[in-house]
């Protein structure tokens, strides 16, 4: 627990209000949006691994239905 407090205080910017969420280190208003809109979508746009989890594919799959006229 001691190392996690450290790390969120050496946040740059530090944070003002939790929960203070953070991509690749990096923390925007915008990510913040993005997260409050669709959660699974972002991590799965900034998964970073060899394959993307098949809950990505599914959930884009349903996205995508969804926004079909």
């Amino acid at each position: 627990m001691h190392q996690l407090a450290v790390k969120t205080g050496n946040l740059v910017p530090p944070h003002t209000y939790v929960p203070w969420l953070t991509i690749d280190g990096n923390h925007t208003e915008e990510l913040e949006k993005e997260a409050w809109q669709d959660l699974i979508g972002l991590i799965c746009k900034f998964y970073h691994g060899p394959q993307k989890p098949k809950e990505c594919a599914k959930h884009f799959n349903e996205i995508q239905y969804v926004l079909l006229p």
